[in-house]
């Protein structure tokens, strides 16, 4: 379970039949396996009827990643963010921090999804509006930006925050994500969402400082792989 249609609901429309299916789902399945023990806590608010022993967590991976020195291939103010146009993905936050650094310099890519509040971002002259991109298309700008900042007021686990360490992006991570329970940061670069003269105070620090130090603990997909064969012969035991 990499997200939760019922917790979406909060934050955009979603259509009652998608919301009744998940439902149904749920019940008549022997294991909920979430991405992020913040997922599972969130899923055993929702679904209070749901028996809580049968919902679970395993952390998503990471591919291996050749760990040259990225940051020679860095621009400096190039910053880059997930979720498009989501409201719960706190971009248009993002936006207003950096638009009272009046720095103008910076470039600020928005790759994901379009949402209610895509159309305000892309009134920003300094966002690169993105949209959709193939995987690998992501990984080339993420490779290429100094900073990645990820503002959910919401989020399940959030890969790409773990690509963007691997390739040596300096991180602004807002509380509300499961991603933070498999890597170790300083305490200042987590932020919360709506604290816009914070976050543009971060942004300024990240871009004229040369180093930030995190520490991940993320299985690769082989191990990941086994936790879930595991789970799945206890199931059928």
């Amino acid at each position: 379970m990499h997200g939760s249609l019922k917790k979406e609901s909060e934050f955009r429309t979603i259509k009652k039949y998608r919301i009744f299916m998940e439902l149904l789902q749920m019940n008549f399945t022997n294991k909920i396996i979430c991405v992020s023990k913040l997922l599972s806590n969130v899923v055993k608010d929702l679904y209070e009827n749901i028996d809580a022993d049968k919902i679970c967590y395993i952390h998503s991976g990471a591919d291996s990643i050749d760990l040259v020195e990225h940051s020679k291939e860095k621009d400096k103010y190039r910053i880059i963010t997930t979720g498009g146009g989501r409201k719960e993905k706190g971009v248009l936050y993002i936006c207003k921090a950096i638009e009272k650094l009046k720095m103008k310099d910076i470039k600020l890519f928005v790759a994901g999804e379009n949402g209610i509040d895509s159309e305000e971002i892309k009134n920003y002259n300094f966002v690169q509006y993105l949209g959709f991109l193939k995987h690998k298309d992501l990984l080339k700008i993420i490779k290429k930006s100094n900073i990645f900042i990820q503002n959910s007021i919401y989020e399940s686990f959030g890969l790409s925050i773990i690509e963007a360490a691997l390739y040596n992006c300096k991180l602004v991570l807002s509380k509300n994500i499961g991603a933070l329970e498999v890597l170790v940061i300083e305490q200042k670069y987590i932020v919360d969402f709506d604290d816009i003269n914070y976050i543009a105070k971060i942004i300024k620090e990240l871009i004229f400082h040369k180093h930030q130090k995190v520490i991940l603990h993320v299985d690769r997909w082989n191990d990941v792989a086994e936790k879930y064969k595991k789970l799945w012969l206890e199931l059928i035991a």
